[in-house]
């Protein structure tokens, strides 16, 4: 059985992606892991594309 609170966000977002939905808006939805909300939090390895020309930067 799930907490409360946690149903309650679930459900409130879930109504806030129907109202998009229905309104068409074309924003883009970005979805972040929890690691990377602090600016200094940072990993050991980064993302790039294949030519080595795009990544993803670390905190300075």
């Amino acid at each position: 059985m799930e907490q409360n609170d946690i149903v309650c966000f679930r459900v409130k977002f879930l109504r806030k992606m129907h109202e998009f939905s229905r309104n068409n808006d074309t924003r883009p939805i970005v979805y972040l892991d929890k690691k990377w909300i602090k600016q200094n939090n940072t990993r050991g390895h980064i993302w790039q594309n294949s030519d080595n020309t795009e990544r993803l930067k670390e905190p300075i």
